[in-house]
């Protein structure tokens, strides 16, 4: 019996999906410490902050135990994915890779959520290995789950919830509907966005449901309403508000000032009219439509990608040029091998997937508020190629030739990618992932003994601490909002980029060290000792040596 269970449990199915997990690990976690190029302030900030907190029982303020967010800036940013990569660094220490692995890892276990779904979708067939095959390889998705994105966490524990809510349509089990309903609550405080996608995808399944229809309705509308509760306290509103369509200054005044000019092409006797035509309302929809459409554009999707710069790979797409061949094929009328319920479900998931990103108006179209989309989208490239095989019929010439012109122009793709992402992005404005960061910090390790002088600003603190693997107790409580602080041991933190310009010359120490931004202007009271070089060439940060002169 023994024997029978583990030959049915290692059949060929089970070991095609675990290599093309292995295979998502492995180019998720290869040189993972340098690339991507840079360590970006949040990456830092969320490793930091996580061990830190798990040590101490507080965060840097001073807070004991935060449970759903941490305020650096007035973002309230999250806090569960904080713990998870602090979590990580008593398990590989504190650096750049302990930080990185959770969100690589829960990146890779993607393709079993996936697998499942399109085990679901398009049956046993050998056709369902190509969505988990997809991600795995997709430049999209690799980017965001090497960076810390704290979305990649959020969407794989999505997707396991989404695979229980269908599972409990098809096995009739209470246990699966809330097994799924505990994991998209979950997602609510691993990313926000995904505030906005549970009760977009839970809207279908009372339509969808045979069994516990009022269970899934019941469902909905507790999703609905925890998401305008939460919408309400300061911490749900908290990034939203800095990045929301509706609440930008500059966005309010150009429609303002544009209502103003085509009112008066009305004259003044016609305010009524104007009013009709030119309002709030149809300035606000305008651009509400124009940013959504951005997210279904071929140069976001296809040829540049998207915003922000940080996860961009030069002159290189989030997906594969090559999908759009499948693509094409879904325009035509073949009979589809899935259930029609299931083929609209993936549409109406294509169509609302940037349902959060087009609430906010900046680094639009965006890459990390929008990543959901990659989902419908591998499912819907699988469904084209699906139409192509039953188009070529029974003529398996002309199908092996097609199917091998796609591999071999997939790969080459994917050759072109990596290359890009793993060599020329370094380079591709390094100052938006703090490139010169690190550097400069490891740079004043050489002087323990000298006062030195440092820039506050941008968590620079953070990254003194971070490299010098600092979480001594002692910290809490002595930062300020911003991550900011006075000083630590030696170093002395500046709120000026140029700290020359704001220290006394007559009580500054002989022989002090002084750190400035590399554009500041040079001052002859102090000597250069060394400049920190971004990838790209620009200078990071300036080393002073003053020199005891007024």
């Amino acid at each position: 019996m023994l024997i029978i269970k583990q030959q049915k449990f290692f059949n060929k199915s089970s070991l095609t999906i675990f290599a093309i997990f292995l295979l998502a690990l492995f180019l998720r976690l290869i040189n993972l410490s340098t690339i991507p190029y840079g360590f970006h302030i949040d990456e830092i900030v969320s490793g930091y902050v996580g061990r830190f907190i798990l040590m101490h029982g507080q965060d840097p303020y001073g807070n004991h135990w935060p449970l759903v967010y941490f305020d650096m800036f007035g973002d309230y940013r999250v806090i569960l994915p904080m713990y998870i990569n602090g979590l990580s660094t008593f398990i590989f220490g504190v650096n750049e890779f302990a930080v990185r692995f959770p969100t690589s890892f829960f990146g890779a276990l993607i393709v079993f959520p996936i697998y499942s779904l399109s085990k679901i979708f398009f049956g046993k067939r050998k056709l369902s290995f190509l969505p988990p095959f997809l991600i795995a390889i997709l430049p999209w998705h690799i980017v965001l789950s090497r960076a810390t994105s704290e979305g990649i966490l959020g969407l794989t524990v999505f997707l396991f919830g989404f695979d229980f809510l269908i599972k409990s349509l098809i096995n009739k089990k209470m246990s699966f509907l809330f097994v799924g309903n505990f994991l998209l609550f979950l997602t609510y405080f691993m990313y926000p966005t995904f505030r906005v996608l549970t009760p977009a995808l839970l809207l279908p399944f009372p339509i969808l449901a045979k069994n516990f229809r009022k269970r899934f309705i019941v469902s909905l509308l507790i999703f609905i309403a925890f998401t305008g509760i939460v919408g309400l306290t300061v911490w749900g509103q908290g990034r939203f508000l800095q990045t929301s369509l509706f609440k930008n200054t500059d966005i309010a005044n150009s429609i303002k000032g544009q209502d103003i000019a085509l009112n008066a092409a009305e004259g003044h006797n016609n305010a009524f009219v104007a009013r009709i035509f030119n309002n709030k309302i149809i300035g606000y929809s305008q651009l509400f439509i124009s940013n959504y459409l951005t997210y279904f554009s071929p140069n976001f999707l296809f040829i540049k990608g998207g915003l922000p710069d940080r996860y961009v790979v030069p002159n290189d797409g989030l997906i594969f040029i090559t999908l759009l061949i499948p693509f094409l094929f879904l325009l035509f009328p073949q009979k589809l091998l899935l259930e029609k319920k299931y083929y609209y479900l993936i549409l109406y998931l294509f169509l609302t997937a940037p349902a959060a990103a087009v609430l906010t108006i900046d680094d639009v179209p965006n890459v990390h508020r929008d990543l959901f989309m990659m989902i419908p989208l591998i499912f819907l490239a699988t469904i084209g190629l699906q139409k192509l095989i039953i188009l070529t019929g029974k003529n398996k010439k002309i199908l092996f030739c097609i199917v091998s012109i796609l591999c071999i122009s997939i790969i080459g793709e994917f050759i072109y990618f990596w290359h890009r992402y793993t060599v020329q992005a370094a380079s591709y404005k390094s100052i938006l992932r703090d490139d010169g960061n690190k550097q400069m910090i490891l740079a004043i390790k050489k002087y323990p003994s000298e006062q030195v002088y440092i820039p506050v600003y941008e968590a620079l603190p953070v990254y003194y601490l971070f490299y010098n693997n600092n979480l001594s107790k002692e910290l809490a409580g002595k930062f300020q909002k911003g991550m900011m602080i006075d000083k630590i041991n030696n170093v002395t933190f500046i709120q000026d980029w140029c700290p020359p310009n704001k220290l006394d010359k007559k009580t500054l120490p002989s022989n002090a060290i002084i750190v400035e931004a590399g554009d500041c202007k040079d001052n002859p009271s102090f000597t250069e000792l060394q400049v920190i070089y971004r990838k790209d060439s620009t200078k990071a940060f300036r080393i002073l040596k003053y020199n005891g002169t007024n």
